[in-house]
């Protein structure tokens, strides 16, 4: 009840969702006339500021990896099957359930996560798909395309890092968090 009470000081509506307390992946697809092109997807590790979320996540990642996953593809497709015969770009969120089943949470027409990481990883989206609306070939792969393990590295008043995740074991410097 203390919980309810909290929240309550901030909303008198509620919203009753499904937990999913699984990996949190970002997807991005580059679709024309309705068939995917290519795509890319991250899985969010940390996230900047996480202390002032009640979930501690924020919709700042701190730190992402570049993933290659068949079921975040898969079911990333299907939603790109049925949006009709599009032309652009489409960021899909997932989270995975308590079986570890990746759920849609959120489709964007956008760029969402961070196309410098999929760029430096080996797939240069933003440039696939301006070559796309100028109807020139792309040549990516249709799935993951970016090489798979890359990092990025975000803090408050730092430029980014983009760094092969095992160049980082090999340094010495520690795993990363999981």
């Amino acid at each position: 009840m203390k919980w309810m009470r909290f929240w309550r000081r901030y909303s008198w509506s509620w919203m009753a969702q499904e937990y999913l307390p699984g990996r949190n992946y970002g997807w991005v697809g580059l679709i024309k006339d309705g068939k995917l092109v290519s795509s890319g997807a991250m899985e969010r590790l940390q996230y900047l500021m996480s202390h002032i979320s009640a979930s501690g996540v924020t919709g700042n990642v701190r730190l992402a990896r570049t993933v290659h996953e068949i079921a975040v593809n898969e079911v990333c497709e299907r939603v790109c099957s049925l949006l009709g015969s599009v032309t652009g770009v489409v960021s899909i969120d997932l989270r995975e359930d308590v079986h570890g089943e990746p759920c849609v949470t959120e489709v964007s027409p956008r760029f969402a996560g961070r196309p410098w990481l999929y760029t430096c990883a080996g797939a240069n989206f933003p440039d696939a798909v301006v070559r796309i609306v100028q109807g020139e070939e792309v040549n990516l792969p249709r799935r993951n395309p970016p090489e798979a393990k890359w990092l990025a590295i975000r803090q408050v008043d730092v430029e980014p890092v983009v760094i092969r995740e095992v160049d980082i074991k090999r340094s010495g410097k520690g795993e990363i968090a999981q």
